[in-house]
């Protein structure tokens, strides 16, 4: 009984610490049945993509406290979706548009996505679930928890930081997980603007996050190397520089999490 004790006065006192520890543990766990049986049901169904959703899970039930869950739960709103909701898709399209043509002016070519109908219609749902099953996570649980002592802007730029350097994405070696880590921070930045713009709506998020995913596959496929990550940290690094110019109250105002059970 004293050990349980101690083990959940440990997730209290670190909640972001051992969160992330579950998250990472159970993510590598959910890969295996992708490295032995290649992709599932679809390319674009990650079952490493639930890895946020199930620590978040885990740390519930090892910490004792259903707040975190039921936090996360109530983040998910009607209210201002359609207004930032459109505005994360159109700008995020816009983004990769505009990646993609600085990419061909510096002689990347371009491939096309190429596939049917069904192909596509089952891409975009899965992409949009697994979205989701990370989003529950990072801006559901991390980025609420961190404003609580944090400023936006730094509690962004954090989740960004551990949301990068999830995905262990070395395709393009050691140089290009450290640019990749790099664009998803300042992706990071502008999709916490969004957010907490919506009044912390996960729903936006979640549509932010699929529209970054679907973009990138119809503007980038192919392309995803160190060029590409500059060019996308160029981009959303000017976006950052006019959001948290423009709402800088915001981004560096004590305590912006919306309320929420406590962690």
């Amino acid at each position: 009984m004293r050990k349980r004790f101690h083990l959940q006065s440990g997730f209290h006192r670190h909640p972001i610490l051992w969160y992330y520890a579950l998250t990472m543990s159970v993510s590598l766990l959910l890969l295996i049945p992708h490295l032995l049986f290649g992709a599932i049901l679809t390319p674009s169904f990650s079952l490493t993509q639930f890895g946020p959703a199930a620590g978040l899970v885990l740390f519930c039930l090892f910490s004792g406290s259903s707040g975190p869950l039921r936090g996360m739960v109530i983040r998910f709103s009607g209210k201002k979706l359609f207004r930032w909701g459109i505005l994360a898709v159109l700008t995020t399209a816009v983004i990769l548009i505009l990646c993609g043509a600085l990419l061909s002016f510096l002689g990347v070519p371009a491939t096309r996505w190429s596939g049917n109908a069904g192909f596509y219609s089952m891409e975009c749902l899965a992409m949009l679930v697994c979205c989701a099953g990370e989003e529950v996570g990072w801006r559901g649980v991390l980025l609420p928890k961190l404003c609580e002592n944090h400023s936006l802007f730094a509690s962004s730029l954090i989740v960004g930081l551990l949301w990068g350097a999830w995905h262990l994405n070395f395709s393009a070696g050691p140089l290009g997980f450290l640019l990749f880590t790099g664009s998803i921070m300042l992706n990071s930045v502008f999709l916490a603007w969004l957010y907490q713009k919506s009044g912390g709506n996960l729903f936006v998020a979640i549509l932010e996050h699929f529209s970054f995913n679907l973009f990138s596959h119809l503007f980038l496929w192919n392309r995803l190397d160190i060029k590409a990550y500059v060019v996308e940290i160029a981009l959303y690094g000017a976006v950052d520089l006019i959001v948290v110019w423009a709402d800088r109250k915001l981004f560096f105002a004590h305590s912006q999490s919306p309320e929420t059970g406590d962690v």
